[in-house]
């Protein structure tokens, strides 16, 4: 798939690798919609800035060679990789183009949330991009085996440089299998706002 994004990405890739991955882990990474909370769930929202950078080839697996890597801050402090799986133009807007991925955050006390993503770039200079990645959390580990939720991240992403900052907001429901006592939960929610 030989589109604009593409193009950009691999040609600022060249010059600096790690400013095009934190470009792109910036798409990637996440802003807020509302998610489903019943009375079986145990619902928390999130929120906070984040940055990223763009891994270009090994150990990135996408099959257009575009991943991102990036941290978390504020009320979820994590590191995400984001793998690229398309990029499409959108038709009816050629300054915008469509991505789909998916994505891999791990916590700072380790456990771990995975995502199916969805976004778009939309192009406000020849080398800018201001985007937003939705993340619909599919499974996580520990605490959150049974977790769903979205985030969505906005931001802006410099070709030239391959770096992404913006912010993030989100729901994260851990589910209904959660066997440990309310004093273990209590402790673990501490931990995660440390």
């Amino acid at each position: 798939m030989d589109n604009a994004v593409t193009r950009r990405l691999k040609h600022s890739s060249n010059r600096s690798p790690g400013v095009l991955a934190l470009a792109i882990a910036a798409t990637l990474t996440l802003t807020a919609s509302s998610v489903r909370a019943d009375e079986d769930h145990e619902c928390r929202d999130y929120t906070g800035p984040f940055t990223s950078v763009l891994i270009a080839g090994p150990p990135c697996t996408s099959p257009l060679g575009l991943c991102t890597h990036g941290i978390l801050t504020g009320q979820l402090p994590s590191t995400y990789d984001f793998t690229f799986l398309t990029i499409v133009p959108r038709a009816a807007d050629p300054s915008t183009e469509d991505y789909t991925g998916s994505s891999h955050i791990t916590l700072k006390h380790g456990a771990e949330l995975f995502g199916q993503d969805h976004g778009f770039l939309h192009f406000i200079a020849p080398t800018t991009a201001t985007f937003q990645t939705t993340v619909e959390l599919v499974r996580g580990t520990r605490r959150f085996e049974h977790a769903s939720g979205t985030i969505v991240a906005t931001g802006v992403l410099d070709f030239i440089t391959g770096n992404a900052v913006g912010t993030y907001v989100g729901k994260i429901c851990r589910g209904d299998h959660d066997d440990r006592d309310d004093d273990d939960r209590d402790r673990d929610d501490r931990d995660d706002d440390d």
